[in-house]
C-alpha cells in the first residue's frame, strides 16, 4: 500500500487534472434535477417582478432607480444584481439559465476550494513534509464536501441566493490570488507579485459590492498572511493595506442608505416577511443556539428546511443558550491555540511553533474561518430570518479544511496501530461523498415543486406562518381561492398581525365574491400596514363592488394622496364621484 500510494505522488502533474473533473462530474450529477427549478419566495420580488434586473440602463444610472423598492439592493450588491440583469437580457424569465449560472459559480467555487488547500500546503514552511505530500488528496476530499454537501443546496439552487455564491467566488478568489503574489514574491518575480495583488483586491472590491458577507473576509486574508506565511511587518502591511482598504466599501454604501444594515441585507422586501423586532442582544443570544445549529447541520444534514421557525431567546442564561456559549466559546480557544496565532505575532511571547503542532494550523485557521465568515451575519445585525442555510456557503469551506485535516490527523495516528486503517478511511470517505450527494440530489427535488417545497417547510416547522401562506399563494396562483384560503386562516391563526395572509385573505375572498370578508380582512391588513397604497385601492374595490360609493371615494382618495401614479384608482374614484352624482 505504501508503494502504491509513492507512486500516485509521483504522477502529481496529472491528479489536479484528474480531482477537478471528478469534483465536477460528481457536483454536475447531484444538481442535475435542478435546472428547472421554478423561481421561489424571494425570486419573485427580485427577479420576476424587479423592473431593475429587466433595464442594463439603471446599471449606468443608479438615480434612475431610486423610486424602486429595490433600490438599496442596487447600491450595496451591484454586481449581484448586474449578474441576474445579464441572465434576464438574454434568456427573460426562463429558469434554466439562471440555475446554469448558479451551478457555474459553485462548481468554479468549488475548483478554487481545492486550489487553496493546495496552495496552503504548498507554500507554507509551517506544514509537516507528511501532510504536504497528502495535498492534492487533502484538497480533493475538501472540495468534494463543498461541493456535494447538501447544506449549499439553498445557495445554488434557490436563484437569488447566487449573490451568496458569487461574493463567495469573489472572496475565493481574491484568497487564492493573494498567495499566488505572495508565492511570486518568493521567487522574486516582481510583475506577477504586483499583478496578483491588484487581481487579488479587485476581486476584493467586487465581493464588498456583491453582498455583505464579505466585509470580514480581508480579516481572514490577515490571519492566513500570519498563520501561514513568514515576512517582515513591513512587507506584511505592503501586502495586506489594499484588502483592507476594501473594507470601507460597505460603510461608505451605507452612508447613502437611509435603511438600517439589518434591513439592506434582508434579501426581499419587507412584504414577504413577517414583521418582527429583534434587540441586537436578543438577536445574539439567539445566535448561540442557531451557530451550534449550523454546525450539527454540516455534520449531519438532516431535517433541511428553507424558513427555519426559530424562536428568539431573550434570556442569555436559559440553560441550552449558556451550553451553547460555553461550547462556541471553547471551540473558538481552541481554533486560535491550534492555528498557532499568538501574541507572538505582535512581538509577545514565545514562538508558537514551541507551543503548537504544525500539522493543526489548518484546523485552526479553518474554524476560524468558519467564525469570521459567518459574523456579518450572526452576531449583532438583527435580521428578520434568525436561521437561513445558505449563510453557510462561505463559513463552510472553512469547516470542511478543519474536518478533513482532523480526519487525516487521526488517521495517520491510527495507521501506527492499525496499518488497514487507510483503506478503511478511504471507503469511508467515499461513502461519506456518494451519500451527501444523494442527499442533495434529493434535496433538489424538494425545490423543485412550490408546493413540495412549502409542505415540508410546514410538516418541519408547523407553527410557521409564513409556510402556510405560501401553500395558500400556491392555489390562489392556481384559481383554487376554496383551497387557498384554509392556509391564510391558518397563518393568521398563528400571526394574527401577519398583514401578508390577511390581505391574501381578502383577494381569496373577493375573488369568490365573498365581498363582505374581503374587506373585514382588508381593514385588519391596513390597521398593520395604513400607508399601503395597494391595500387601500383593493379594500376601494371591494367596497366599489358593494355599492358603497363614499367610502370607496374616501379610500381611493388616501390611495392617491401616497401613491399619486396609480391610475386605476383615480378611474375607479371618478367612477365612485359619477355614481354618487359629482
Amino acid at each position: 500500500m505504501p508503494k502504491i500510494s509513492l507512486d500516485i505522488f509521483r504522477n502529481a502533474r496529472n491528479k489536479p487534472l484528474l480531482h477537478i473533473t471528478l469534483i465536477v462530474i460528481l457536483c454536475c450529477l447531484a444538481y442535475s434535477n435542478s435546472l428547472d427549478v421554478p423561481f421561489e419566495f424571494d425570486d419573485i420580488h427580485q427577479i420576476v417582478e424587479n423592473p431593475i434586473v429587466k433595464d442594463l440602463f439603471y446599471f449606468s444610472d443608479f438615480d434612475a432607480a431610486r423610486e424602486f423598492p429595490t433600490f438599496h439592493g442596487l447600491q450595496m450588491r451591484t454586481i449581484g444584481y448586474f449578474s441576474l440583469a445579464v441572465n434576464y437580457k438574454f434568456g427573460g424569465t426562463s429558469v434554466t439559465g439562471y440555475h446554469i449560472f448558479n451551478l457555474l459559480i459553485h462548481l468554479l467555487n468549488s475548483v478554487l476550494v481545492y486550489r487553496l488547500v493546495c496552495l496552503t500546503l504548498k507554500i507554507s514552511k509551517r506544514i509537516p513534509e507528511n501532510l504536504a505530500r497528502s495535498a492534492p488528496l487533502l484538497a480533493l476530499c475538501v472540495a468534494l464536501l463543498f461541493a456535494v454537501h447538501p447544506i449549499q443546496t439553498q445557495a445554488v439552487t434557490y436563484v437569488i441566493q447566487r449573490i451568496t455564491s458569487l461574493a463567495a467566488f469573489f472572496c475565493l478568489l481574491s484568497l487564492t490570488a493573494y498567495i499566488d503574489s505572495r508565492r511570486s514574491m518568493i521567487e522574486k518575480n516582481h510583475v506577477k507579485t504586483i499583478l496578483w495583488l491588484v487581481i487579488a483586491t479587485a476581486s476584493m472590491v467586487a465581493a464588498m459590492k456583491t453582498k455583505e458577507i464579505a466585509f470580514t473576509f480581508p480579516i481572514i486574508i490577515v490571519l492566513y498572511e500570519f498563520i501561514f506565511l513568514n515576512s517582515s511587518l513591513k512587507k506584511r502591511l505592503f501586502f495586506l493595506l489594499p484588502l483592507l482598504l476594501t473594507m470601507l466599501i460597505i460603510p461608505l454604501s451605507l452612508v447613502g442608505s437611509q435603511k438600517p444594515v439589518g434591513e439592506v441585507m434582508i434579501s426581499a422586501s419587507d412584504v414577504t416577511r413577517v414583521a418582527r423586532s429583534i434587540s441586537r442582544v436578543d438577536y445574539l443570544t439567539t445566535q448561540f443556539k442557531v451557530i451550534v445549529s449550523y454546525l450539527r447541520l454540516l455534520v449531519f444534514p438532516v431535517n433541511q428546511n428553507l424558513d427555519y421557525d426559530h424562536p428568539v431567546y431573550t434570556n442569555f442564561w436559559n440553560p441550552w443558550i449558556l451550553l451553547c456559549f460555553l461550547f462556541l466559546t471553547a471551540l473558538f480557544i481552541m481554533a486560535i491555540y491550534l492555528s498557532g496565532f499568538r501574541l507572538y505575532h505582535l512581538g509577545i511571547g514565545p514562538k508558537p511553533d514551541q507551543l503548537t503542532p504544525q500539522s493543526s494550523r489548518l484546523v485552526g485557521f479553518g474554524l476560524l474561518w468558519f467564525f469570521i465568515a459567518l459574523s456579518v451575519e450572526s452576531t449583532i445585525i438583527p435580521i428578520n430570518d434568525l436561521m437561513v442555510e445558505h449563510r453557510l456557503y462561505l463559513p463552510s469551506a472553512g469547516f470542511f479544511m478543519a474536518i478533513v485535516v482532523c480526519g487525516w490527523l487521526l488517521t495517520q495516528h491510527l495507521k501506527k496501530k492499525w496499518p488497514g486503517f487507510g483503506k478503511v478511511t478511504i471507503i469511508v470517505s467515499a461513502a461519506i461523498v456518494l451519500t451527501f450527494s444523494g442527499m442533495t440530489y434529493t434535496r433538489n427535488y424538494v425545490w423543485s415543486d412550490s408546493l413540495r417545497l412549502w409542505q415540508d417547510v410546514v410538516s418541519k416547522s408547523p407553527w410557521n406562518p409564513r409556510g402556510y401562506n405560501n401553500i395558500g399563494i400556491y392555489y390562489d396562483q392556481r384559481g383554487e381561492y376554496a383551497k387557498a384560503i384554509p392556509y391564510f386562516q391558518k397563518a393568521v391563526s398563528i400571526r394574527p398581525e401577519y398583514s401578508e395572509a390577511l390581505v391574501n385573505l381578502g383577494i381569496a375572498h373577493a375573488s369568490l365574491k365573498q365581498t363582505d370578508l374581503a374587506i373585514t380582512y382588508y381593514k385588519k391588513a391596513l390597521a398593520v400596514r395604513p400607508k399601503d397604497p395597494k391595500l387601500l385601492y383593493n379594500l376601494g374595490v371591494s367596497l366599489l363592488s358593494k355599492g358603497d360609493f363614499e367610502s370607496a371615494s374616501s379610500t381611493f382618495q388616501k390611495a392617491l394622496r401616497i401613491d399619486p401614479g396609480m391610475t386605476q384608482a383615480r378611474t375607479f374614484l371618478e367612477y365612485a364621484r359619477r355614481q354618487m352624482g359629482r
